[in-house]
Formats: C-alpha cells, structure tokens, sequence
C-alpha cells in the first residue's frame, strides 16, 4: 500500500543512499512510535535486499540492526527503519502497518 502511495505522487518508496540520509531519516523518525518503511525488499530472493530501482541493499550504504536481517518467523520480507533498534534497519511483514517515506523529483 505504501508503495502504491508513492507512486500514485509521482514518487517511491525511499531509497536510503548514505549514511547523512540515514540520520536524517532518524532524527525525523523520533516522532513516530512506530517504524517507517523504506524502499527495499527480498521479496523474490530470500534474504538478497533491493532497493525499488533494482540494486542491491549490500552493493551501497546499509545500516542493518545488529542481527538483522532475519526473516524472523519467516515472510519478513520489506524493510524499515526500526523504533526498537534506535532507528537502525530491521526486515518486518510487508503488510505491517507503518508510516512510510516517498522520496521522488523536486
């Protein structure tokens, strides 16, 4: 749904490129008590994160928690910037609910 939020804006999920944008998202982020959904997923290859354009998560900057990610109890597989990890990156259920970022062309 997040994603089709996005698109429908003429934007996409977030794409996390360095870790300056990380921080950023962070310090924004402290408002919410839930997490926020970023653009990658391995959806078709467990445990292979990519961004919604395609490259890899482990190619470029990532800021996984630690242990993460783990597909815990199995289909954990979108990722999001993690309250309970001090806003590090967890793998969570693509159909949790959460707010998300769109990031797209000014």
């Amino acid at each position: 749904i997040a994603r089709g939020i996005c698109q429908d804006l003429g934007a996409d999920l977030i794409i996390v490129d360095d870790k300056a944008e990380a921080d950023f998202v962070a310090s924004e982020g402290g408002m919410a008590i839930v997490d926020v959904w970023m653009g990658a997923t391995d959806m078709e290859e467990e445990g292979a994160f990519v961004w919604v354009d395609g490259t890899k998560v482990e190619d470029g900057f990532n800021a996984w928690a630690a242990g993460q990610p783990d597909d815990a109890l199995g289909a954990q597989d979108c990722a999001a910037f993690s309250s309970s990890f001090s806003w590090a990156w967890d793998d969570r259920w693509c159909d949790d609910t959460y707010w998300f970022i769109c990031e797209g062309p000014l």
